[in-house]
């Protein structure tokens, strides 16, 4: 008697509420209900708000509770008196209106019953819960972001990045950030610059899509701490500067026509009148000179000639930088490449070279200026056919709508342009060609812009080059 009393008095100085429950058992041996045997005095006062009337003992649990006849709770119960493994679970008790505790119940088997310790973890909870929502808002906030964001170990493996990173670069987790970059020399400084201050702002470099193009971009990487932790992961955001990029060159390019076009129509002032004078006094001494002069035709061929030459010269340089006056009609670009197939046809087939038509059709119409068009596209065909080798060279010619924009590619498996060419390929007098003006892609490019097109470059050296033609469908 006296060790049971102490037993109690144990039991009833603990903190947590302890409770032990007989099985009550019909006439076929089932579990139907659970008595109330011991309790201490914590469990006592938690039951009292639930109106459990004194004497507690003995009275059944679904009497009071029927809201648990099938719970998880009581089904906890009877496995553990039926397998006599501990368990426990975690369960809401409604102590009053608008009062709620959550219970850690730690369950054990004593003879034909158990034992239930309950531990309040409702501040546990509650902290967990709000953790939860943070998290959860944080998450939002990562993925619903318009820029690129990763975040990456102290290794620089990724270990998340959110929808628009994936998009535009692939899934990476797992994988180093390395390889994102397309130059060397641009991940190992923001390598060493990690490694030196944990810290990037605000440096660009080409980055790689998922498809192999170039981004050009704008990265930001800022170290993320763990409280009481020595380790860190670090927080990247890009940003797409492409098209900000091309802007800015559109620009330039604009704004370079315009100086070219004012400084060639200065020139053309100031050449063309001598350069009359000088071709109507070489008549004038062709009717002075007699004919036994010795290689005086010579000479005078080689006046003439030069002085066209400056002529021709001056003219593609005017026409080249101002815009063109375009007399506009609906046409079929279909219609416009199948022509310009038919002016290359001979030479393409006496160099031996495939050219492949891809037009899709139908096209939709389109306001154009079909000659000036001629012009654009026979010059980019030409450079194709002059950049692939005789016998061995393929020219693609593809049409298509594409989203709101009808595109022209012209694709050549030639020898390839130079990566640090390509940004120079429409200025003015910029040529590879022993015996060309440079003046050739500016006409194009200002044809292309007067039909408020865009014009780009991708090459390989080696494997080819693409012109992609864009024009907006209104």
């Amino acid at each position: 008697m006296e060790t049971k009393k102490l037993l109690n008095a144990i039991l009833d100085s603990s903190m947590h509420p302890i409770i032990h429950y007989n099985a009550c058992r019909n006439g076929a041996g089932e579990i139907v209900d659970f008595e109330y045997g011991f309790v201490n005095e914590i469990a006592r006062e938690l039951l009292i708000s639930r109106w459990v009337p004194l004497p507690i003992e003995g009275k059944r649990l679904l009497t009071y509770f029927p809201e648990v006849k099938n719970s998880a709770l009581t089904k906890a119960f009877r496995r553990v008196i039926k397998t006599g493994k501990a368990e426990e679970i975690e369960y809401l008790h409604h102590a009053a209106v608008g009062s709620e505790h959550w219970y850690l119940i730690s369950i054990v088997k004593h003879d034909d019953g158990i034992t239930c310790t309950l531990q309040d973890v409702s501040k546990l909870k509650s902290t967990l819960f709000e953790l939860d929502h943070k998290n959860r808002k944080y998450h939002r906030l990562f993925e619903q972001s318009m820029e690129p964001v990763f975040v990456m170990d102290e290794h620089y493996m990724v270990v998340d990045s959110n929808n628009v990173f994936d998009r535009m670069f692939g899934d990476l987790c797992d994988e180093q950030i390395d390889r994102l970059f397309c130059n060397e020399e641009d991940w190992q400084f923001v390598s060493a610059k990690l490694k030196k201050k944990r810290l990037l702002k605000e440096f660009e470099a080409d980055l790689k899509s998922r498809r192999g193009k170039k981004v050009e971009a704008l990265i930001n990487i800022s170290p993320v701490f763990d409280e009481g932790s020595e380790t860190y992961e670090y927080l990247g955001v890009v940003r797409d500067l492409s098209a900000r990029k091309q802007a800015d060159r559109e620009i330039m390019m604009a704004e370079k026509l315009s100086m070219t076009g004012k400084i060639a129509r200065t020139i053309a002032h100031e050449v063309r009148n001598p350069l009359t004078n000088l071709s109507l006094a070489l008549e004038q001494l062709k009717d002075e000179v007699g004919e036994g002069v010795e290689d005086a035709d010579l000479y005078f061929d080689i006046i003439d000639r030069n002085a066209k030459r400056i002529g021709a010269l001056i003219s593609d340089l005017l026409n080249s930088s101002k815009p063109k006056a375009l007399i506009l009609k609906s046409g079929n670009m279909n219609e416009v490449l199948e022509h310009v197939a038919n002016l290359v046809a001979d030479r393409m087939r006496l160099q031996d070279i495939k050219l492949n038509m891809q037009l899709k059709s139908p096209l939709p119409e389109y306001e154009m200026d079909a000659e000036q068009l001629h012009t654009a596209f026979l010059n980019i065909i030409v450079n194709a056919m002059e950049a692939v080798a005789e016998k061995r060279g393929v020219i693609f010619i593809k049409t298509r709508k594409f989203k709101k924009h009808l595109e022209v590619i012209v694709e050549d498996n030639g020898k390839g342009i130079p990566a640090e060419e390509l940004q120079e390929m429409f200025e003015p007098y910029f040529t590879r060609k022993r015996e060309g003006t440079g003046l050739g892609l500016t006409t194009v490019q200002n044809i292309i812009r007067s039909h408020d097109g865009k014009i780009r470059v991708e090459s390989k050296v080696g494997i080819g080059t693409k012109f992609i033609v864009s024009f907006p469908l209104r």
